[in-house]
């Protein structure tokens, strides 16, 4: 843990000061009605998503983590089966294949750190019944080709777009796309709770009664009980905060790429950083530079009070308590070796921005 944070990754409560009234009075709201599960909160926070994402369901579940398995689980994906998806992402990812009794098939990344989509059918095999691309960062992946892909090929697609809330692809928004769509609602994520929470999205009717029958005990109603299930509701609570920020979205989400515009501008002339390629449709959930001396970088930074992380240095698939470690990923293991995430939310300032960056400029041209 650093001490003497000058400019912290993320500030949690700057964002929660402007709308501080906003949020209280929502959840005094549920306080005073007592609406705790399954309840209007929610509803009308499912209503909203679905129509800002362009599908016909949203379910809302415990975290983006239960979204990912119980689409899987809703496919009926399990012992046997194989599921495409990369190394470079977050644990929960591939946790969710293995814990349906699934076998995890991990390819390699582009430089944007997204699935190589030219390895996907050379992976293809009898057993695969899935493919789940990772919007990393907040940049879509190549939607098209993947979905081509489905298509010739009878795959599911669900998309993993814990990071990508608010991106699109083409004219579509990134989730709506797979028959799946996974999103993330915790504090790190552009539209956030103050806790774990998920929710499903799918344009599927058949899909989206079974995740909300296995996300409420397998039950269908109080009186009938289709199968045993599981635990996953996103409760009115959250909801209902959730409901107050969605307000606020499309704002955080034009401040998240403003941030990394000056960023961009800023170091554009050091050669030392590889900067990422920001399009108009990335919600810039993370600003991530790709230097060769990483580890020193790093260190200056956090010296200098400025909180930065190196996210996932070390590969899902070499990590020794995962039994990964048969795949060889070369761009994967390149990539863990450069990355610095740089602190980029929308309540940052922009001298907190040039600070940064002035900071990193300082340390290769002192």
């Amino acid at each position: 843990m650093m001490s003497n944070i000058k400019i912290p990754y993320i500030d949690l409560k700057m964002q929660y000061l402007p709308i501080h009234n906003e949020i209280m009075d929502a959840i005094s709201n549920c306080l005073n009605n007592g609406s705790f599960i399954l309840r209007g909160p929610l509803q009308e926070l499912e209503s909203k998503l679905s129509d800002y994402l362009g599908v016909s369901h949203v379910i809302g579940l415990n975290s983006g983590t239960d979204a990912l398995f119980l689409s899987l689980k809703a496919l009926n994906i399990g012992a046997g089966d194989e599921v495409i998806t990369v190394s470079h992402t977050f644990v929960a990812t591939i946790s969710a294949i293995v814990h349906c009794g699934a076998k995890p098939v991990l390819v390699d990344i582009l430089e944007d750190g997204n699935i190589d989509v030219s390895l996907i059918e050379k992976n293809i095999t009898k057993n695969t019944k899935a493919i789940i691309p990772v919007h990393m960062n907040g940049k879509a992946c190549d939607m098209e080709s993947i979905m081509e892909i489905s298509r010739n090929y009878g795959i599911s697609i669900i998309e993993d777009a814990a990071q990508a809330f608010g991106g699109s692809y083409g004219v579509k928004k990134l989730g709506s796309y797979g028959v799946t769509g996974c999103f993330s609602l915790h504090p790190m994520k552009q539209l956030s709770v103050p806790g774990d929470g998920g929710f499903v999205a799918t344009s599927d009717d058949a899909i989206a009664e079974r995740i909300r029958v296995l996300g409420n005990h397998g039950q269908q109603d109080k009186n009938t009980i289709l199968e045993f299930g599981y635990n996953s509701r996103l409760d009115s609570l959250h909801a209902a905060v959730a409901l107050v920020k969605l307000k606020y979205l499309d704002q955080y989400i034009a401040r998240r790429r403003e941030i990394a515009r000056i960023y961009c501008y800023m170091l554009k002339n050091c050669k030392q950083v590889i900067l990422p390629k920001i399009s108009k449709n990335d919600t810039v959930s993370s600003f991530v530079i790709k230097v060769d001396d990483r580890d020193k970088l790093l260190s200056h930074l956090n010296n200098c009070g400025i909180e930065c992380f190196s996210h996932w240095r070390t590969p899902n698939h070499l990590q020794n308590g995962l039994n990964l470690d048969n795949f060889k990923l070369n761009q994967t293991e390149k990539l863990s070796n450069t990355v610095i995430s740089l602190p980029c939310y929308p309540e940052i300032s922009n001298k907190e921005v040039k600070e940064v960056s002035n900071e990193i400029l300082n340390y290769y041209y002192p």
